[in-house]
C-alpha cells in the first residue's frame, strides 16, 4: 500500500538554491533547492517588470500550498488566482479555452506574467496559454510533482490533448525560469514518484549505460525516502535529461530519443482511463519498445530482461492490463503524434545506452507484424 511521502517524512531538510543553466534556445535557468521558496521566490518576482501576475493552479494544489503561496506573493506583488480542474482528463481544449477567457476577463496584457503551480497538466496548459496570448507573453513554472520537476518542465513543449490522442495541440515555448522546491514533493505519493522515475530510468537506457548502472543501486536501496533523498533523486533526474536537451534544444533531432517507450505508452495511458499514470504507462511502453528492438535484431534477450529487472525492481508495471485489447492499442498508435508520411515511427535501441540513428532521424518505421508481436508478448 502506497502512502503520501508526508506520512513517511518528518525531517526539515534544507538545501540552498542551486542554479542550473539549461542553455536552450533562450535562457531558462532552473532554480533548485529544498525549503527555499520563502527565501528566494519573491525576490525573483519583484525583479520582473510586469503589471500583474496570474497564478494558475488546480484545487488540490491550491489547498495543499497554493493558498499560503498566494498570500506570500501578494505581500509585495499583484497576483490574480485562476484555478483549473485537476487531472489529465482536463488537459483539453475546453479547459484551455476557459483559461484564456479568464485571462482576458481579468485584463491580461502583453506585460503580464503567468505562473504555473502544479504538475504537468497545469504546466502544459499554462505554457500553451502563455505561448498564444498576444502571440506570446512571459511565464514561469513552479512544479509540484516529481514528474513535472524532473521531466515535463525541462521541455519547451507546451500542449493539450485532443480526442484523438495525447499532446496533439501545442507549441514550443520557453519559460523565463523553473523554480523547483523539492519540499513540495512530500505530498506526492510514493507510487507516483516511482512511476515518474521511469522517465529517469529511460534516460539511462537511451543515452547513458553507466548512469543506468548507478540507478540500479538507487532503486535497490528503495529510494532512501526522506527529503534529502528525494532532493538527490530530483537533481539526478534533471541531470540525466539536460545533456540531451542541451545537445538538441529544438527537440526535433537527438531529443526525439526521449520518446522511447512513449508510442505505446501514450496509447496505454489513454486506454487505461486514468488507472495508470503517465510513467506507469511508459514503463509498459518501454517493454514493448525493447521487444521491438530485439525483433529488429539489435537488442539481445538479456537486454530485454534488463528492462524487465529494473522496472520490476522499481515496482512499476511491465505487462499490459488484461482489460486493454491489442486491437485498441494498434488503433491508438495509428493516431500517434510522431507519425509522418512514412507511417508510425518508433525510437529503437541499438544497444543499452544508444539509439538507432538513420540518416539523422532517431525514429524508424517498424512493420506492423513486429509491433503486434511485441505487444502480444507484453500482455
Amino acid at each position: 500500500m502506497y502512502m503520501n511521502l508526508a506520512q513517511k517524512i518528518n525531517d526539515d531538510y534544507y538545501h540552498p538554491e542551486v542554479k542550473l543553466e539549461t542553455n536552450l534556445l533562450e535562457s531558462s535557468p532552473i532554480y533548485l533547492g529544498c525549503n527555499i521558496w520563502r527565501e528566494s521566490l519573491l525576490e525573483k518576482m519583484i525583479d520582473l517588470n510586469t503589471d500583474k501576475f496570474f497564478l494558475i493552479t488546480d484545487d488540490i494544489v491550491y489547498n495543499l500550498f497554493g493558498k499560503e503561496l498566494l498570500e506570500y506573493m501578494n505581500r509585495k506583488v499583484s497576483v490574480k488566482l485562476i484555478k483549473l480542474p485537476s487531472g489529465e482528463k482536463h488537459k483539453n481544449i475546453k479547459v484551455f479555452n476557459d483559461l484564456m477567457e479568464d485571462l482576458f476577463d481579468n485584463n491580461v496584457t502583453k506585460s503580464s506574467i503567468l505562473i504555473s503551480l502544479g504538475g504537468g497538466v497545469v504546466g502544459n496548459i499554462t505554457g500553451l496559454a502563455a505561448a498564444l496570448a498576444f502571440r506570446g507573453i512571459r511565464f514561469f513554472h513552479i512544479p509540484t510533482t516529481f514528474m513535472s520537476q524532473t521531466d515535463s518542465i525541462l521541455s519547451r513543449k507546451q500542449g493539450i490533448n485532443s480526442f484523438y490522442g495525447k499532446n496533439m495541440i501545442g507549441s514550443y515555448y520557453t519559460p523565463l525560469f523553473n523554480f523547483i522546491d523539492t519540499s513540495f514533493l512530500t505530498f506526492d505519493s510514493e507510487r507516483f514518484i516511482r512511476g515518474s522515475f521511469v522517465e529517469t530510468v529511460k534516460n539511462g537506457f537511451i543515452y547513458n549505460a553507466d548512469f543506468l548502472n548507478k540507478l540500479k543501486s538507487v532503486i535497490k536501496n528503495d529510494f532512501n525516502v526522506n527529503q534529502e533523498g528525494i532532493f538527490n533523486l530530483v537533481k539526478m533526474s534533471i541531470e540525466s535529461k539536460l545533456p540531451i536537451m542541451k545537445a538538441d534544444p529544438t527537440e526535433k533531432g537527438l531529443a526525439m530519443i526521449l520518446e522511447y517507450g512513449h508510442t505505446v505508452g501514450h496509447a496505454i495511458e489513454k486506454l487505461s482511463y486514468g488507472k495508470l499514470s503517465h510513467g506507469e504507462s511508459v514503463s509498459i511502453g518501454m517493454m514493448v519498445a525493447a521487444r521491438i528492438s530485439e525483433k529488429l535484431g539489435y537488442l539481445s534477450k538479456q537486454d530485454v530482461k534488463e528492462h524487465m529487472d529494473i522496472l520490476s525492481a522499481l515496482k512499476t508495471p511491465t505487462k499490459i492490463p488484461s482489460n486493454i485489447k491489442i486491437s485498441d492499442i494498434i488503433d491508438r498508435i495509428k493516431l500517434d503524434n510522431k507519425k509522418d508520411i512514412n507511417g508510425i515511427r518508433f525510437v529503437v535501441l541499438q544497444n543499452i545506452g544508444k539509439c538507432i540513428n538513420t540518416d539523422g532521424s532517431y525514429m524508424i518505421k517498424v512493420p506492423f507484424n513486429i509491433i503486434n508481436d511485441a505487444i502480444e508478448e507484453t500482455c
